[in-house]
């Protein structure tokens, strides 16, 4: 069943009269009718995560599309472990997710065919199955499709993954691919990173950091977790740097600029870490 998510984005800027943020008197509201996706994706339902193609269906208006925003397609036969290769599975459906809603299907069903492998590889193969690639590649020039099909692999699979308790996976997933959307929320604007626009987007992205992380403190608990305890730990810590970068820019006026580079580099820099594989 379809429900109604509706999202209030205020914006604020800062007065130079006072020094001191001030809202604006302007609301956007974002109703997202289709949401067959959150409602069947456990996890992100779970703890209201954006997934990638809502940020992506909101925010990438008038987009700039590079292929050199994306993850090589041969990043996957370079991953040193398991838990790289969930990170790159991750990355690689944001990709794959970026492409869809920027009609670039081709490029989709490369990201698609690299994703498959991945899950392959990590025995969980459930969502991006041969029968969905076909179904993809009969479709490729309806973007519609391509964006349900890419849909259905990426819940099919976090789904599978919350079922079978395979939390020595699903972690990984969700964090890099949210750090991901980040990135390519930024990468995609054909403007400069102090661009009112891109704040904006920036700082409406603390409570999704937020929700990953309360999902990261909840994911590292569970028993097929334990071996990467240290590693899930270390990711949350991380986000809490973001989550205190975004504290001492409302807080310290005369150091917002600095503490808004931190919150770019750092952010930039977790993403780098999560294709390196290195934590």
């Amino acid at each position: 069943m379809c429900r109604k998510f509706c999202f209030i984005l205020a914006l604020f800027i800062t007065l130079s009269c006072n020094n001191k943020p001030q809202p604006v008197n302007t609301e956007i509201i974002v109703n997202i009718e289709d949401s067959t996706i959150i409602s069947r994706n456990r996890v992100y339902a779970k703890y209201k995560i954006p997934l990638p193609l809502d940020l992506f269906r909101y925010f990438l208006k008038d987009a700039e599309f590079s292929d050199e925003f994306l993850i090589p397609l041969d990043l996957g036969d370079k991953c040193i472990d398991d838990k790289h290769k969930a990170l790159v599975l991750g990355i690689a459906n944001t990709d794959l997710a970026f492409c869809a809603v920027t009609n670039h299907n081709q490029l989709s069903s490369q990201y698609f065919e690299m994703s498959q492998n991945l899950a392959k590889d990590l025995g969980i193969d459930v969502g991006y199955t041969e029968e969905l690639y076909r179904r993809f590649i009969d479709n490729i020039d309806n973007a519609d499709s391509i964006q349900k099909l890419a849909d259905e692999a990426y819940w099919k699979t976090c789904n599978y993954l919350e079922s079978n308790n395979k939390y020595n996976i699903l972690p990984f997933m969700v964090v890099s691919g949210w750090y991901e959307s980040v990135y390519l929320l930024i990468k995609s604007k054909n403007a400069e990173i102090y661009s009112d626009e891109v704040k904006y987007i920036i700082l409406k992205q603390e409570d999704g950091f937020k929700r990953v992380q309360k999902f990261l403190y909840d994911a590292q608990l569970q028993t097929t977790a334990n071996y990467y305890y240290q590693d899930i730990k270390k990711i949350i810590q991380n986000i809490q740097k973001i989550l205190d970068l975004y504290k001492l820019y409302y807080a310290n006026v005369s150091e917002r600029e600095n503490n808004y580079n931190k919150l770019i580099s750092t952010i930039f820099q977790e993403r780098s870490n999560f294709i390196n594989g290195n934590l």
